[in-house]
């Protein structure tokens, strides 16, 4: 499974929890909501210089049932914009995402959240102002969410899938210790066990670890009786996407030299495909760099 997908799976089955570590006061005031939907953010502009994160960066209708409360029946639409640290806010970037939005679901609420994974030095605006002479073109507000270790407490009361993944964004202590520790929050979660094959990689990729990292991370974990095995698939998999990927390689550099005709090339990848050698998805990105040769 792909992390963005894993993701995915993982904001699907857990709809509350998503509004509860970004906009609580909406679970307070309206109670939980009964449909999260994902939506495409392809219809966000391109921004040349503009870099989105496939996991963070999302955004999502949250429909509430039927009811007297509030938004019963009634939807918002919350997009989250993240940002590895306070300094790479860019408020400028959230509000033209906010307003693509905005335009793709007239009439129905968008909150903007700015997720950062570390808490500032000193306060960081929350508000956009573009005004010309004594004209305000634009009064700009977002949510500022800031993923540290005042958040755990609450977190960790939740028992959370989605929150125990999303604290390996934390920054305050090295890579792997991080991963680590996100880890055991996802093993004491609701269902967690049962979910750590499907999302140890996920976490692997919000941590952010190198190389070196993620084989200190493997051996922090091997050091849980009940999680050898699971390290274990987990190195024997990364073993198994390195040939994979060497195979790929080899194929596209033959082509790069003249010494293998696109054709043939592409029935190489076809056959690797079908003996379950690569994956769809490394199948794929191979025919996108094959039409770039």
């Amino acid at each position: 499974m792909r992390h963005d997908e894993a993701f995915k799976l993982l904001l699907h089955d857990n709809p509350g929890d998503l509004v509860t570590a970004f906009a609580s006061e909406l679970i307070g005031q309206f109670g939980n909501p009964d449909l999260v939907q994902i939506e495409s953010v392809e219809v966000l502009p391109r921004v040349k210089g503009l870099r989105r994160s496939r996991f963070i960066d999302f955004a999502v209708t949250v429909r509430w049932p039927p009811g007297e409360r509030g938004l019963g029946g009634q939807a918002v639409v919350i997009l989250t914009e993240h940002f590895s640290a306070p300094s790479a806010v860019e408020l400028s970037r959230v509000a033209l995402y906010t307003a693509a939005m905005m335009h793709r679901h007239p009439g129905i609420p968008v909150l903007p959240v700015v997720v950062v994974s570390r808490s500032p030095a000193r306060p960081i605006p929350d508000r956009l102002i573009n005004q010309v002479a004594q004209l305000t073109v634009l009064d700009f507000r977002c949510r500022m969410f800031f993923i540290d270790r005042d958040c755990l407490p609450a977190w960790d009361r939740i028992k959370s899938p989605l929150l125990a993944v999303l604290s390996a964004l934390l920054r305050h202590q090295p890579s792997h210790r991080v991963a680590y520790e996100a880890t055991m929050r996802l093993r004491a979660s609701r269902n967690g066990r049962n979910q750590l094959a499907t999302l140890l990689p996920l976490i692997q990729v919000l941590a952010s670890l190198s190389a070196a990292a993620v084989a200190e991370f493997h051996t922090l974990l091997s050091e849980e009786p009940d999680m050898i095995s699971v390290v274990d698939m987990f190195r024997a998999e990364g073993k198994a996407e390195g040939k994979a990927e060497g195979k790929i390689a080899s194929i596209l550099e033959l082509v790069q030299s003249g010494d293998l005709a696109l054709e043939r090339a592409r029935i190489r990848l076809h056959h690797l495909l079908d003996q379950r050698q690569i994956s769809t998805e490394q199948f794929q990105q191979a025919l996108s760099h094959l039409t770039k040769v």
